[in-house]
């Protein structure tokens, strides 16, 4: 019956014709059931049965009356709450705002209806909060997590179910809050996931950085390694190509080296090979490329340099080596000498593997006469070139 009646009355005019059509049949049956026990003339008779019309049409209308009030209320309290959900929707849609107000005069303070002892609540003291969208309340003898953590315990309080309890839209709201604050701190969950993410991937990203660095270079000397020199030179020498450019090569060994190990020990040899790669690093420019290219010998790439040139910065770089080097790492002054060859692209050779041995074979003609000098591969007798072509 009833859910009949609620499929019926959907409009204020049929709960209005309802209304007075009870109002008036209660008036026309109210004379008929007290007529047995009343004895009354026609005239009063008439005139009770007009007034108990009257009646039934007032109660009616008053009955009306107040389910539109009431409804009215309902409606308005309908509308205020869908706005508010619209704002709320809207806001956390468009701009991600999860923001949800902690404090509700309605809501009961939990604090004091439990007589709750604990002060470092994070809810103690504070009137009228949402204290199961507080973190690390303190409930039931333990501190409590997040709202997401929490929820369980905080669904049994009396606090939560008074503040629910107050009428279905209030409960609506309610929810409504539970689930935008769930949604909050999921996202904030989710930011914290990302930025640990982000951070790990940063180290990665130095980690390779560090670990193509180290692939690339000599640990002794700090100095590229060989691997890394035939690349570049090999680049090198194509960009000269293409732009029309000279590139020289300068090859340089230690002078008797073995010698130093063996009269002061390997790790004087040690301290003099990362002292000399200070010395190249240090003197030659930022575009030129040092590198260790083996045992006591290293190389020097120099783009854009032209043969008078290098030949000028090798002249340079052996005198400070001998000044320097020796010294530095702790032995006699002059112990350590250097002998140089240059070999220029691409008058000297056509490519890069034919520019190192150019300035090799000068490296080992200076080596041969008197060691301690520079030679340029043009500068050696025909029968030392045409071997180094072959």
């Amino acid at each position: 019956m009833i859910n009949y009646l609620a499929r019926r009355l959907t409009s204020m005019k049929r709960i209005f014709a309802v209304m007075i059509a009870f109002g008036l049949v209660m008036g026309l049956v109210f004379p008929y059931l007290v007529n047995p026990f009343v004895s009354w003339d026609p005239g009063r008779k008439l005139y009770f049965r007009l007034m108990c019309l009257a009646a039934g049409f007032a109660v009616g209308a008053f009955c009306y009356l107040l389910v539109k009030v009431t409804l009215a209320r309902r409606k308005a309290e309908l509308e205020e709450a869908k706005k508010r959900f619209s704002v709320l929707t809207h806001a956390a849609i468009t701009r991600q705002d999860w923001e949800v107000s902690l404090h509700d005069d309605r809501i009961p303070t939990c604090w004091e209806i439990n007589d709750c002892p604990a002060t470092n609540c994070p809810s103690y003291g504070k009137h009228h909060v949402r204290c199961w969208l507080v973190t690390g309340t303190f409930c039931r003898g333990k501190a409590q997590g997040h709202f997401a953590q929490k929820l369980g315990d905080c669904t049994q309080c009396g606090v939560y179910r008074q503040a629910l309890a107050r009428d279905p839209i209030s409960e609506i709201g309610e929810n409504f809050n539970s689930l935008m604050w769930a949604v909050k701190q999921r996202e904030e969950l989710l930011a914290q996931a990302n930025n640990v993410l982000q951070k790990q991937y940063g180290e990665l990203e130095e980690l390779h950085r560090q670990a193509k660095e180290m692939a690339k270079t000599d640990f002794l000397t700090g100095l590229r390694n060989h691997g890394h020199f035939q690349e570049y030179l090999g680049k090198e020498v194509e960009r000269a190509r293409r732009y029309g450019q000279e590139l020289s090569l300068m090859m340089l060994d230690l002078d008797r080296f073995k010698s130093v190990n063996d009269r002061f020990g390997h790790q004087k040899g040690d301290a003099v090979l990362k002292q000399l790669g200070m010395v190249l690093r240090g003197h030659v420019r930022q575009s030129d490329l040092v590198a260790r290219y083996g045992g006591e010998e290293f190389a020097v790439v120099m783009p854009e340099t032209d043969w008078q040139a290098a030949m000028s910065a090798a002249e340079k770089l052996r005198t400070r080596i001998g000044a320097q080097v020796g010294g530095s790492a702790g032995l006699p002054p002059g112990s350590v000498r250097a002998s140089f060859g240059v070999a220029v692209f691409p008058d000297c050779a056509p490519d890069a593997s034919s520019l190192i041995s150019a300035a090799d074979s000068a490296l080992l003609f200076a080596k041969s006469n008197g060691r301690n000098r520079v030679v340029f591969f043009r500068d050696l007798p025909e029968a030392g070139r045409r071997q180094s072509a072959m």
